[in-house]
């Protein structure tokens, strides 16, 4: 983006930008946000994917590029208030590509429920918490490598066809957005990084589809709109999940008791576990989700079918690829 795209000199420090998006105007933000998006995405389908499959890039760098290509100069865009003032940031000069690690084990990542009413975006109330920075790379490298097994780069992969490669492709979509790897544009990215993946099967090109097809994410009832739709409701369930989960463990532990038909977010969880120490519920909830993801992750590289078609939330994710726009709109009213 140019600099007047950007709102601001797109040269200065991250903690510059980042001061300014504090006292900017909120309508002005929303606005370069949707722009930065667009852009972005624009040249992830233009010239990022192509030269990524060209260059027979790794799925797990792939996926580094990608964020960097959406994130770097555009934090200051894509941060709420809160994230934006957390003192974390201080020691970054950009967010693109950086995956959580554990040199900041206490920043907590997840997926929230919004107030529609704020234009910039606050967190409100948490419905799901993913696995901790100790887990996040060891859990993305997993994927990746999974990911690999069921796309290969220099064979084709005869377990994946036309009847359940938008299954397989949901699946690897559905355990980066648990793992949360980044520190923002997780979404953003979880749908981008599948065409490194589809492009690999030239003989699927007929299944190709675009959730996001104009640029701008989801909007107005779209593929991508009901995608995150899907995906929220996919979160309450595995909160739930693992709360029963961790119910068990504190309870064999003799730690505490709780009950896990009343949890449908983590916040509940939070809640419902007042009188636990929180370095005992985030440790003990740690284990969990991390076994729930290693799960799903097995099933992927194992190309266990079965197993997948059973979880429906993936059918439904699924059935959302297969009903989604054939061609993507650029900006300049290009069509690819």
């Amino acid at each position: 983006m140019s600099e007047h795209s950007k709102g601001i000199d797109p040269y200065l420090s991250l903690q510059e930008r980042l001061q300014w998006a504090q006292n900017a105007d909120p309508h002005q933000l929303s606005l370069l946000s949707r722009q930065a998006t667009q852009e972005a995405t624009d040249r992830v389908h233009r010239d990022i994917i192509p030269w990524l499959n060209d260059n027979e890039v790794p799925f797990y760098d792939g996926m580094l590029f990608l964020h960097s290509t959406h994130v770097s100069g555009n934090e200051h865009l894509l941060l709420s208030r809160t994230q934006a003032k957390l003192p974390f940031y201080q020691k970054y000069e950009t967010l693109g590509g950086v995956v959580r690690s554990p040199n900041d084990p206490n920043i907590l990542a997840g997926v929230y429920v919004y107030d529609p009413t704020d234009s910039r975006m606050e967190e409100r109330t948490q419905i799901f918490l993913a696995p901790s920075a100790m887990q996040a790379e060891k859990l993305l490298r997993s994927l990746a490598s999974a990911s690999e097994q069921i796309f290969p780069i220099h064979r084709r992969n005869t377990l994946i066809d036309d009847q359940n490669v938008t299954l397989y492709l949901s699946a690897v979509q559905m355990a980066f957005l648990a793992i949360h790897p980044f520190f923002e544009a997780n979404g953003k990215l979880s749908e981008d990084m599948l065409f490194i993946l589809w492009n690999r099967r030239p003989d699927l090109r007929h299944t190709l589809r675009y959730p996001s097809s104009d640029g701008l994410r989801g909007h107005d009832g779209n593929a991508a709109d009901q995608r995150e739709e899907i995906n929220h409701r996919m979160f309450h369930a595995i909160s739930k999940t693992v709360a029963v989960a961790v119910a068990g463990t504190l309870h064999k532990n003799n730690i505490g008791t709780i009950d896990p038909a009343q949890i449908n977010t983590f916040t509940d969880l939070q809640k419902a576990t007042a009188a636990i120490p929180d370095s005992v519920l985030l440790f003990t909830y740690d284990q969990e989700i991390t076994k729930y993801i290693q799960g799903l992750i097995r099933d992927i590289g194992n190309g266990n079918t079965k197993s997948l078609q059973e979880n429906s939330f993936l059918r439904e994710l699924a059935h959302n690829l297969d009903q989604s726009p054939r061609s993507y709109r650029f900006a300049d009213g290009t069509m690819l």
